[in-house]
């Protein structure tokens, strides 16, 4: 028999279409592209609640640059209709190969 071993997991999750190495969402054109990956995560997060009774709470990152900054309203809005607990914001690092997208 299966037995639990901890009743809650918290989980910061990243996405933001400028990501390098995603597999299964190349070149995209919004963030908006995003929410059915953003959506699946959750349903998992709510199938172990369901199955396993492990509670979760889960925060979004997202890396802001200029290509995405207007985005953030609709990003938030959407989050939190999927049950997101937490929206977190980071400037885009100037470093490496990514200096041009900084913000």
């Amino acid at each position: 028999k299966w037995k639990r071993r901890v009743n809650r997991l918290d989980w910061a999750v990243h996405f933001d279409r400028f990501m390098v190495g995603r597999r299964g969402a190349k070149n995209l054109k919004s963030e908006i592209e995003l929410n059915p990956f953003r959506e699946r995560f959750i349903q998992m997060m709510k199938r172990l609640e369901k199955e396993y009774g492990v509670r979760t709470y889960v925060a979004h990152n997202y890396t802001v640059q200029e290509g995405n900054l207007n985005e953030i309203p609709d990003v938030i809005q959407a989050c939190k209709r999927m049950g997101f607990r937490l929206m977190s914001f980071q400037p885009a690092a100037a470093v490496g190969l990514r200096q041009a997208d900084a913000v």
